[in-house]
């Protein structure tokens, strides 16, 4: 039986080069995903308040725009799961590898950001967008204008069925069982996750 000796250092190098591939391929994909929500609240809104678009059809249209808008936030945020994934794959073999020339290189771009970060605490007054979201990250800001998009595309459709239903006791109620029921679904789903994580 021959044994081959592995040359891990190349191995190495090649998984990082593949997982940092897949990394900005998932990451150009997130930050596309807003413009996407954006495309599809502007698209909704301006479709469901045409004169000609009235009653039920302008209650399915905000409906439909909602729907795809959760969708949106629910997969902004698996792809944030993704990334932390793969940025924690990265880090692993960033410590298990030599420091090579190639290494080397990452080093300075890190420098290079942490030099800017010292700037910024010299410079309060500099570059208040910088200062603001440097807090929380840029991906989590994402995730909260599309489910923020999507709450207000669903508010916009309960009303206009409150409205279409002339303001009843009933509308009002009518239209915010669904709104509970699909909370109190979620919260015992997370729940359920939350127990079974435990054991």
């Amino acid at each position: 039986m021959i044994v081959l000796e592995k040359d891990s250092s190349l191995n190495t190098q090649t998984q990082y080069e593949r997982i940092a591939e897949d990394w900005r391929q998932v990451h150009s994909v997130l930050w596309g995903i807003p413009s996407v929500a954006i495309d599809i609240f502007t698209g909704i809104v301006l479709a469901a308040y045409q004169p000609e678009m009235e009653g039920w059809q302008r209650i399915v249209v905000l409906s439909v725009g909602s729907v795809l808008l959760f969708a949106l936030t629910v997969e902004i945020v698996e792809k944030r799961m993704f990334i932390n994934a793969i940025s924690a794959k990265i880090y692993f073999l960033e410590k298990q590898a030599p420091l090579d020339p190639f290494h080397i290189r990452k080093l300075d771009v890190i420098k290079i950001v942490n030099k800017y970060n010292e700037e910024m605490k010299r410079k309060p007054d500099a570059d208040i967008p910088y200062r603001v979201f440097k807090w929380s990250h840029a991906r989590a800001s994402l995730t909260y204008v599309v489910f923020l998009s999507a709450i207000l595309v669903t508010a916009l459709s309960y009303w206009e069925y409150v409205k279409f239903l002339d303001y009843t006791a009933f509308s009002y109620l009518s239209g915010i069982i669904p709104i509970i029921g699909a909370g109190i679904i979620i919260a015992a789903i997370r729940i359920r996750d939350s127990k079974q994580e435990k054991n």
